[in-house]
């Protein structure tokens, strides 16, 4: 009996060992499984920037600026805006079906600042819907520019509905120009946002103010200052 009795000892002594050998093994494997799938997707997201920078370096980048095309009109009709936009090509291939939207904005006056930034989100949004939905446009070649004209009307009611009086009495109100270059190439497709706030040049004290649209008049051209708001940057 003592003899059987050792000997179940040094057995189950034995499948102890085996035991812990295997939960040993087991640990270790999973272990080098997770090194495994972290190395391989270490390599994957390596291969990826890889990718994205070869196109990178390779696709077109569209450089915008924005400009009055000519001397800007206030009446009883509204605001007629007058811009000229400028795609640059600084990148190294060709952009192609280049397509340019763009709308003036005035925020109304005394509204609510969520308000206003909510009403400038959708005008964003639509902005690049149109854009997009663009299907012929131009071909700019790397070092090369394209020179986009567009004119359009601020109703009068919008205008008035964006007038703040100043402390010198004068009718002011925040004009905005939004718009979008949309473009396509070999890789993929591309857009080049904007957002610029418009004011005009005061000749006496060197300095931008709102634009004034409480008289019918002319705003020269000369005078007016594009000031890049754009938070987003190229894609």
């Amino acid at each position: 009996m003592a003899d059987y009795t050792g000997a179940l000892v040094w057995w189950t002594a034995a499948l102890v060992l085996v035991a812990a050998f295997e939960l040993y093994y087991i640990v270790r494997q999973e272990r080098w499984m997770r090194e495994s799938v972290k190395a391989a997707q270490g390599a994957a997201d390596a291969a990826k920037l890889s990718a994205e920078a070869a196109i990178a370096a390779q696709r077109p980048w569209l450089k915008v600026t924005v400009s009055a095309e000519s001397n800007w009109i206030v009446n009883q009709i509204g605001l007629s805006v007058y811009l000229k936009i400028i795609a640059e090509n600084f990148g190294n291939s060709p952009a192609v079906n280049v397509w340019v939207h763009s709308e003036p904005w005035v925020p109304v006056a005394n509204e609510s600042p969520f308000v206003n930034h909510q009403e400038l989100q959708r005008r964003r949004e639509m902005i690049e819907r149109v854009a997009r939905a663009a299907q012929i446009g131009t071909t700019i070649f790397p070092n090369e520019s394209f020179t986009f004209r567009t004119g359009t009307t601020i109703q009068r009611a919008n205008v008035d509905a964006a007038v703040r009086v100043s402390k010198s009495g004068k009718k002011k109100a925040d004009l905005h120009v939004l718009g979008m270059v949309y473009y396509q190439f070999a890789g993929g497709a591309g857009k080049s946002p904007f957002h610029l706030k418009v004011d005009r040049l005061d000749l006496k004290s060197g300095l931008p103010e709102p634009i004034d649209v409480g008289n019918d008049g002319m705003i020269p051209k000369e005078e007016l200052r594009f000031w890049d708001t754009l938070e987003s940057p190229a894609t």
